[in-house]
């Protein structure tokens, strides 16, 4: 997700591949708004 925050914990350079373990963070202040919460829509049966 857009806007989140990462510690690098460890990394490893073995020739030409790069591991890097992260961590993620929880900022101080939030930096995006979550997403709204879908409202269920009430099913309605089909006619047969």
């Amino acid at each position: 997700m857009a806007g989140t925050q990462f510690k690098v914990i460890s990394c490893l350079t073995q020739g030409d591949l790069h591991i890097i373990q992260l961590e993620e963070t929880i900022p101080p202040l939030p930096l995006v708004q979550p997403p709204p919460k879908p409202m269920p829509s009430p099913i309605k049966p089909m006619p047969i």
